[in-house]
Formats: C-alpha cells, sequence, structure tokens
C-alpha cells in the first residue's frame, strides 16, 4: 500500500540553517531517507498509519547530536483529536537513517473541542481528558493497537460520531507548510 507521510518544513528550514555550523551534515533527501528508516524501526509510527489514517512523522534537533533527537508522529482523526507519540531517537551524522530507538515512547492524545480563528487563521481549543492517562505508555498503546484502535481498553472513551466543526480546515492549516514523504521517494 502506498502511503504519503508529511514532515513538517519549518523544522527543515530551522536544521539548514542550523547544519552549516553544527555536528551533522543535512540534505532534504537525506531527512526523508531517515524519516523512511524511522518507519522501519519503531513499528508504533506505522501502527498509527495503519489504524488512524495518514499520520505526519518529523525528526526534531536541539542544535548537536549529543543532545539527542525525538522522533515525532502525529495524526488527526475522528474530526476531533490529536494523538502524538514521541520517542528519543539517534540519528546517524548525514541525519539520513534512525540508527537506534533510544527509550519507550510516549503517547498524547488531546481532544479539539472548538475551532476558533484569529483573523483567518483558525485555532483549536483543546482539552485532555481528567481521566485519561497522560502521557500513555507504550504498554497502553499495544492494548489500543491489539484492540483495533479501541481506546476505551485503556480507559479512554472517544467521541467518534462527534466532528469538530471546522475540523478539517484546522488540519489544512497546520498541515500546510509540511511535505510529503513517499515510500518510493528516490534517494
Amino acid at each position: 500500500m502506498r502511503t504519503n507521510r508529511q514532515i513538517a518544513t519549518g523544522l527543515l528550514v530551522s536544521l539548514l540553517a542550523m547544519s552549516c555550523s553544527s555536528d551533522i551534515n543535512f540534505s532534504m533527501t537525506g531527512y526523508k531517507k531517515a524519516v523512511r528508516s524511522g518507519l522501519s524501526k519503531i513499528p508504533e509510527a506505522r501502527q498509527i498509519e495503519e489504524l488512524l489514517g495518514d499520520s505526519d512523522h518529523c525528526i526534531s534537533y536541539h542544535g548537536s547530536r549529543a543532545v539527542g533527537n525525538d522522533w515525532n508522529t502525529e495524526v488527526y482523526f475522528y474530526k476531533r483529536y490529536v494523538l502524538l507519540m514521541q520517542v528519543p531517537v539517534r540519528m546517524g551524522y548525514e541525519f539520513d537513517e534512525v540508527l537506534e530507538v533510544l527509550d519507550q515512547p510516549k503517547f498524547y492524545l488531546v481532544e479539539v473541542r472548538s475551532i476558533k480563528y484569529y483573523g483567518s487563521q483558525p485555532g483549536a481549543t483543546i482539552e485532555q481528558g481528567d481521566d485519561w492517562p497522560y502521557p500513555f505508555t507504550a504498554e497502553e498503546w499495544a492494548k489500543v493497537y491489539e484492540a483495533r484502535g479501541d481506546f476505551s481498553v485503556i480507559g479512554i472513551d472517544l467521541k467518534k460520531d462527534q466532528p469538530v466543526k471546522d475540523f478539517d480546515k484546522f488540519v489544512e492549516a497546520g498541515r500546510r507548510d509540511r511535505v510529503k514523504v513517499d515510500d518510493e521517494d528516490e534517494e
């Protein structure tokens, strides 16, 4: 199955600027390769896409390889929720490969309650359920995955049939500056 993945370009611009005086070599081609390698090493990122749909992936850079990097997978789903999975990773010198996953991922789920506009820019009023485990763990995610996306197995009841008005506009604005990473991108 061919999927399109997206990465944040604002991060890429920052990386390109920092790479001139940092301890990495950075290129867009290498970064796309890194995203694909991360998907092969981080099963939870693939599982999120499988269960919840088109997901965005990016690798944060904090100025030095010694400081470390974070893999982020974000998905918008049920026209109401945003799930972020984050896990520390070790990158190669060329920033073109996830060499190692350094810890267990953490999962952050928020519910969008409403969309408000700031000029023409949509923003979300979000809330995290009072009784939700937050962040939840890889073990809890495994239960959700085994239950085919049923979050109630970890005590989270989602409002699947209550879409938020203009949620799609909020998602579109958030994804506006992201770059697609296809499985078949040329190296």
